[in-house]
Formats: C-alpha cells, sequence, structure tokens
C-alpha cells in the first residue's frame, strides 16, 4: 500500500492512481475521493486529473474510520 495516497486523501485532496498504483488501498472507504485509471493510459490519467481538479468532494467518514491511526496500529 502507497502511504502516500492514504495521507493525500486525509488532507482532503482527491487522488488520482492507476490500478497498480491503488494496490491495497480500501477503495470502498475512499468513496470518490480516490480516482482509478488502468494503468498505462495516460490520456485516461490526464482526463482524471483534470476532472478531479474541477471538483470538490469531502473525505467520507468511512476513510477515516478505516485508516484512524489507533486501528491500525
Amino acid at each position: 500500500m502507497k502511504t502516500k495516497v492514504v495521507d493525500a486523501i486525509g488532507y482532503g485532496a482527491t487522488v488520482v492512481s492507476c490500478v497498480t498504483g491503488a494496490a491495497g488501498i480500501n477503495l470502498s472507504a475512499c468513496g470518490n475521493k480516490i480516482k482509478i485509471v488502468n494503468d498505462n493510459n495516460a490520456n485516461a490519467f490526464v482526463n482524471a486529473v483534470l476532472q478531479a481538479a474541477n471538483q470538490s468532494i469531502k473525505t467520507p467518514e468511512t476513510y477515516y474510520a478505516y485508516y484512524y491511526w489507533v486501528d491500525i496500529i
């Protein structure tokens, strides 16, 4: 799991990642705060970044419940 994805969402950013980069992330807990595109598809990645930049999405409570530090350790 890439902790930078978890950190970014925790700080309120919407993350765009390829399938490989999102390995190990609980996608259902992240809701719409993570956009996944197929590996090696640069056009889809760029489009997802542009779409995410124009949206304001709140980090879901399910994210904080799942990635709460006390429950991780």
